[in-house]
């Protein structure tokens, strides 16, 4: 029986198969009262040996350019900005973070499907997949 979601967590990478994959999480959508969070995890920069103030500054303009264009692309398919969410970290731990906190039943994401064994899955999604609070739906683009 395929169960009706309410409240999924997209994991989006700021590429042009985002929005296939947002196609996707409409066809898995309850038609009433569901909700979607777009959210984003850009990694930070503090590990390479630069000045602190130039990777403070590019990490925030890293967030700004990833959140105006998940908000242009949420526009396209009717989601809020209000649930857009860009953070700093490492992908697998944050999507696993926030997941727990929208109380998600359903974590969404694309994936490339890379040729070669052991390859199905990207690293970030293979990690979701392992470590989500909930189930997961990831889409091959």
């Amino acid at each position: 029986m395929l169960m009706a979601y309410r409240n999924i967590l997209v994991a989006l990478d700021t590429r042009d198969e985002a929005a296939e994959v947002l196609e996707s999480v409409q066809k898995v959508m309850s038609q009433e009262d569901s909700s979607v969070s777009i959210f984003h995890v850009i990694r930070p920069l503090t590990g390479f040996y630069v000045d602190m103030a130039s990777v403070l500054n590019a990490e925030s303009k890293a967030i700004d350019q990833a959140f105006h264009w998940l908000e242009r692309l949420a526009e396209g398919h009717d989601i809020s900005p209000d649930s857009i969410d860009v953070v700093l970290g490492t992908p697998t731990t944050e999507i696993w973070r926030k997941a727990q906190q929208i109380n998600a039943d359903l974590v969404v994401l694309g994936t490339h499907g890379r040729h070669g064994h052991g390859k199905i899955l990207g690293s970030t999604a293979n990690g979701v997949c392992n470590t989500a609070p909930c189930d997961v739906l990831a889409i091959r683009v």
